[in-house]
């Protein structure tokens, strides 16, 4: 056999067995990241549902707020941008709810 096919062969098992342990490593970092997370997310307090009925109480007390609350009068198009910030567009559900 020549050299050089020998010398190829072994750069392709080696180039191989590098990318087997790089992908195997990658998937155990991966694994870790995600058991780490895991229990971070158990150590997390669950919001009550006085917290939740105290936190939409004070957006809807929020929401009636009007622009000369900086202290000046705002011009048409910052006043138009203001609005429609401050209409709600959709009701949002927190992930943390049922």
């Amino acid at each position: 056999m020549d050299p050089w096919r020998n010398f190829s062969v072994l750069l392709i098992v080696a180039a191989l067995i590098v990318g087997g342990v790089a992908l195997y490593r990658r998937h155990a970092i991966q694994q870790r990241q995600a058991e780490e997370r895991a229990a971070l997310e158990t150590q997390l307090p669950r919001p009550s549902g006085q917290l939740m009925r105290t936190s939409r109480s004070l957006a809807r007390n929020c929401s009636g707020w009007t622009s000369d609350v900086a202290g000046h009068a705002l011009d048409e198009p910052m006043q138009q941008d203001y609005q429609r910030a401050s209409t709600p567009t959709t009701t949002r559900r927190c992930h943390w709810t049922r």
